[in-house]
């Protein structure tokens, strides 16, 4: 399940994918979307919007790059001669309703960043960035997993800003999140889409769960809210693991300590 910013690599070789992105590149402006299937059988509401980014075909297959621009609605789903659903959406952005304050995006970095801190005083961060490169994939679908505590939010936020405001190689990148994006987030200003950016970006921090009803939430201000509650629940849970640990180090010293006394 992709959110606004993310992607994903997929290497499909059967005949109906080839279809399909001919089909969506030729009539549908590059764009697809991802059916999410729940875990009882039932096809999710509200759905990811993707833009191919990029696409080749392979000698077996076609293999493409997809970001996630925004999150749509299924209305009717209709199974195509090609074996593929097509379907009629509407778009689902944010209201305006609830303002996001400085204040509310700072809490949410702040909570993110001590988790950050305290995994790695835990060992669990090996402070190594790849700079959000992967490995071209090959075969079926890349993994994207929860973001978790492993990079810095506000870089992880920067990233994908860089990565939707990419034109592709013949052209410069846009500025900043532009109109097109604010549209589809159903921001009125560029001050309110980078808001949702890193409401996006704190949400793929969150378990499963938790990222699909990010997905249909509307209000930024509440996926914040939400992230960030998960952030500080996160934080006292590490910070008790940090606390254990500090004790048993501080008890294998003294024991240590009276090993080494003269008898």
């Amino acid at each position: 399940m992709l959110l606004p910013g993310e992607t994903k690599q997929v290497h499909l070789f059967e005949a109906r994918f080839l279809e399909l992105f001919t089909d969506a590149e030729s009539r549908h402006q590059g764009c697809v979307g991802q059916l999410l299937v729940t875990p009882n059988g039932n096809v999710a509401a509200v759905t990811s919007l993707l833009e191919i980014e990029e696409s080749r075909r392979q000698e077996v297959g076609v293999w493409a790059r997809l970001r996630c621009v925004g999150r749509v609605r299924l209305l009717e789903i209709e199974q195509t001669d090609f074996q593929f659903a097509r379907a009629r959406v509407e778009l689902v952005t944010d209201t305006a309703e609830d303002a996001v304050a400085p204040s509310d995006l700072d809490e949410c970095l702040a909570a993110h960043s001590e988790c950050v801190r305290m995994e790695t005083k835990l060992g669990r961060n090996s402070g190594k960035d790849d700079g959000g490169i992967s490995e071209r994939v090959e075969w079926g679908h890349e993994v994207v997993g929860e973001l978790g505590f492993g990079v810095g939010l506000a870089k992880e936020r920067d990233r994908r800003r860089e990565m939707l405001c990419f034109r592709g190689l013949d052209a410069p990148p846009a500025p900043a999140l532009d109109g097109s994006l604010q549209r589809l987030w159903g921001a009125d200003s560029e001050a309110a889409a980078e808001a949702a950016l890193l409401s996006f970006a704190a949400a793929a921090c969150l378990p499963a769960r938790e990222r699909a009803r990010a997905l249909g939430e509307t209000s930024t201000l509440e996926r914040i809210q939400s992230a960030t509650a998960y952030f500080r629940e996160a934080q006292r849970r590490l910070a008790a693991e940090v606390a254990l640990r500090t004790l048993a180090e501080t008890d294998m010293g003294d024991e240590t300590a009276k090993g080494d006394e003269p008898a």
